[in-house]
């Protein structure tokens, strides 16, 4: 594994125990991604960051594995949303990958 993925794969571990933690804010993430089906404790969170106003967009591995992005609007839920991906493309494909692998070791624990 190179440098740049140990540190990646590293980077992954610090943001998910801050995730499972539930010390991620605003809470509101959390309660979001709950409604939307995610069980936070079995899933993997790859990345998070503000839209605008109190709005987030991210992407995870959720508790099945699959490989999914979110638009999260802690003001207004209805507009929270979840998709399923399969096949992210580029620089991006490389991060999943080592999130899946990740993903992988800490359900295997």
């Amino acid at each position: 594994m190179s440098i740049q993925a140990q540190r990646d794969k590293h980077s992954l571990k610090l943001l998910n125990q801050k995730f499972h933690a539930l010390a991620i804010e605003p809470y509101a993430i959390y309660q979001e991604l709950l409604l939307l089906g995610v069980d936070i404790q079995k899933s993997l969170l790859i990345d998070l960051c503000p839209d605008s106003g109190n709005t987030y967009c991210g992407s995870l591995i959720d508790q099945n594995g699959d490989y999914k992005e979110f638009d999260i609007d802690c003001d207004m839920s209805e507009l929270s949303e979840l998709k399923t991906q399969k096949n992210p493309k580029g620089k991006r494909s490389r991060y999943v990958y080592l999130a899946k692998e990740l993903y992988l070791e800490l359900r295997s624990n």
